[in-house]
């Protein structure tokens, strides 16, 4: 792969963090979008994304995974927990793609999102495949700038998978 092609195809890879974080309002979602030349989610993308957001809505252990404030007892001094797994679903996602090989991205990535984000987004990418089917789907402006400033996106997300927040 030549550095122009390589550059084209990081600039394809849109995260959400800067995207479909916005559309949600949720900042710590972290899902990878793929964009072909007529719309920003592939279908195949978009039924593998709504599989696992089923699979972790129907799941009851994921869905009761919802922080609990720490009782006040003075006596005890333990740090307060701040960890977003105890506060949040997580879903695991295929970044295998059938219309485009991306041989420099890990094979999963854990989404890390509230239940109600997660109906939410269910509900965008719902209305994306719908769309999909009619007509060809406009790709917004900021989605543009986030894949314009891919690598940029990339890099922290490469952080926030490796743990460093």
């Amino acid at each position: 792969m030549t550095g122009p092609e390589l550059k084209k195809l990081r600039e394809s890879v849109l995260l959400s963090q800067c995207a479909l974080a916005r559309m949600l309002g949720v900042s710590n979602s972290l899902i990878w979008c793929y964009e072909n030349k007529k719309t920003p989610i592939s279908s195949t993308m978009a039924e593998r994304i709504k599989g696992a957001i089923q699979e972790t809505s129907e799941n009851p252990a994921l869905a009761r995974r919802i922080r609990k404030k720490p009782e006040a007892n003075p006596e005890k001094k333990e740090p307060i927990e701040n960890d977003i797994s105890k506060s949040t679903d997580r879903a695991v996602i295929s970044t295998e793609s059938t219309h485009r090989p991306l041989p420099d991205l890990p094979r999963t990535i854990t989404v890390e999102l509230s239940p109600e984000s997660i109906r939410r987004l269910g509900q965008i990418i719902l209305e994306g495949i719908r769309a999909m089917r009619e007509e060809p789907v406009a790709i917004k402006p900021e989605v543009i700038q986030a894949a314009r400033e891919g690598d940029r996106y990339r890099a922290r997300a490469q952080e926030i998978l490796n743990g460093r927040r």
